[in-house]
């Protein structure tokens, strides 16, 4: 699973890391230390305990200071930020894949390999994590996704219901209740929800973007810009539905439980309950 730093590093994939349960031998922290000096990262060959990482924190230094950035911030990492990507992180970017060219001259194959995974990949990993507050200018965006899920939602299946849900998804983007996750300008997961009525509305992600912890994050910023002292409530495919199983299950990970049986589009559904904050 990946660890990814404030920076959008993966600590999972980094030869450095050593936090369990990513130990590393001595006879490996020693090769780091070599390929580290050979690939320009650093000017000698570090030892042992200094080429261990055990994950970044405040107290280690960083040139562009993301750590302490996301702390003041109270986020995880930039990719929570408003002001994603900033002037600094496009830095931070730049100077990164500037390491490139020599990593291939210099690195076999494998280590090319850790080094693309944990580092040449922070503007991906960050990309895929930053959630959007979606406006009119991604309506074409969000339908062209809308239609690669559509066979999974009743009540989009001809071109009167996507074009009726198109008008949908612009009331919601004008009352800012629309939002989405990118990846290379291409939207990858979209979430509706409604602070008049406290309910989120529709959730989907890409198939090939599932499992990737798209849903479980815009399911948070969600259900942080809803009413938390009041019933948050969500509409979803009954128990028995084979359809149901991976939206029930974000759901009651989060504490939502079974209500009510209804019927959405002329579909069996049930009511999920998120209980409101209010006797706490």
């Amino acid at each position: 699973m990946a660890i990814i730093a404030a920076c959008g590093n993966d600590c999972s994939a980094c030869p450095r890391y050593t936090a369990p349960p990513y130990e590393k031998t001595e006879e490996q922290l020693r090769h780091t230390a070599e390929l580290w000096q050979k690939t320009g990262y650093r000017k000698t060959v570090e030892t042992i305990e200094k080429i261990a990482c055990t994950g970044c924190s405040t107290a280690n230094f960083c040139r562009y200071g993301c750590v302490q950035c996301c702390t003041d911030r109270g986020i995880r990492t930039c990719a929570e930020c408003a002001e994603y990507p900033c002037a600094r992180m496009n830095e931070c970017f730049e100077v990164t894949l500037s390491f490139e060219p020599q990593c291939r001259r210099v690195c076999t194959e494998e280590e090319y390999e850790w080094i693309r995974k944990a580092f040449f990949e922070k503007k991906k990993n960050l990309d895929v994590r930053h959630v959007n507050t979606a406006s009119d200018s991604d309506i074409d965006a969000w339908m062209k996704f809308v239609r690669t899920v559509s066979p999974s939602f009743p009540g989009l299946e001809t071109e009167q219901d996507l074009r009726e849900h198109r008008e949908t998804v612009l009331r919601f983007m004008q009352r800012q209740e629309a939002l989405c996750v990118k990846e290379n300008s291409e939207i990858t997961g979209v979430i509706l929800f409604s602070r008049k009525r406290n309910m989120i509305c529709f959730l989907a992600v890409s198939p090939e973007h599932r499992r990737k912890g798209i849903g479980a994050l815009l399911l948070d910023h969600a259900l942080n810009r809803l009413d938390r002292q009041r019933d948050i409530t969500v509409t979803t495919f009954r128990a028995e539905d084979e359809r149901g199983t991976a939206p029930r299950a974000l759901y009651k990970k989060y504490g939502f439980t079974e209500g009510a049986l209804c019927a959405e589009f002329g579909y069996p559904d049930q009511v999920l309950i998120l209980p409101g904050n209010s006797g706490a």
